[in-house]
């Protein structure tokens, strides 16, 4: 009898090049449970080309079982081969079915704005208390793609755990609880594809009195806000010099 290798990552083979990794997160989201990372591989080259490999990472172990008994897992009408992945190193921080009303997103890009983003999830999911970015604690300031969620209440919770997803229109994440404890003190798994180096984030609740520290707090969240500002006007500023050039270039051939 063949044992079956305990491990909360698995690797999908023959996913069509085609096939958006959004297409494959709502398909994913919508079908299976337990899911908190998709990631499609890449060739490491100029080109950069999408491979029919599909890395998939699950809250626990026990989500995997089925898929690798049977040794497949089907996506988009795909009967896509598996095989586990080195499981995570630390995955005994994650509350499965405890009562929470803070929830992390996963895999939302870093050039989503977190203010546009909360109007619209704000829209769709009521209670929310406030969403802000989670970002490298190693002096970077680099932002992750994981996102956390406050909600008035654990009932406003309660469904989007059930579903292990939130969503916006097509636009599919992953979502899994957070902990709730006065200061969250947690060391998570990388979810960067990489099977040997995590990051430690950190998560804090906002101040409920302004001294030092809290200061300092509030003075970081606003360098955070100018930061994704700037970002959002640098794209808008390439946007406006590529049409302005566009015209020019057509004005000229006119």
């Amino acid at each position: 009898m063949t044992t079956i290798q305990a491990t909360d990552r698995l690797l999908a083979r023959g996913v069509l090049s085609t096939i958006s990794e959004n297409q494959l997160r709502k398909e994913l989201l919508t079908n299976y449970h337990g899911i908190k990372h998709v990631q499609r591989m890449y060739t490491n080259d100029e080109y950069n080309t999408p491979k029919e490999l599909v890395q998939i990472n699950f809250t626990s172990p026990k989500h995997t079982e089925t898929f690798l008994e049977n040794g497949f897992i089907d996506i988009c009408n795909l009967r896509c081969p598996v095989k586990a992945l080195k499981s995570s190193t630390n995955v005994q921080n994650h509350l499965e079915n405890g009562a929470t009303n803070k929830i992390l997103v996963h895999d939302v890009s870093t050039e989503i704005l977190m203010n546009e983003f909360g109007e619209k999830l704000s829209k769709s999911y009521p209670g929310i208390k406030y969403v802000k970015r989670w970002f490298q604690t190693n002096g970077s300031e680099v932002p992750t793609e994981r996102v956390q969620i406050d909600f008035e209440s654990t009932k406003y919770t309660q469904t989007i755990l059930q579903d292990g997803f939130i969503h916006i229109g097509e636009l599919y994440w992953p979502a899994t609880p957070i902990k709730p404890n006065n200061r969250l003190r947690k060391q998570l798994e990388s979810d960067s594809g990489s099977d040997n180096q995590s990051e430690i984030y950190t998560e804090q609740n906002l101040p409920q009195v302004f001294d030092e520290q809290s200061i300092l707090q509030a003075f970081e969240e606003q360098k955070q806000k100018l930061s994704e500002l700037i970002r959002y006007f640098d794209v808008q500023l390439n946007n406006i010099v590529h049409l302005q050039n566009k015209s020019g270039v057509e004005s000229l051939s006119g």
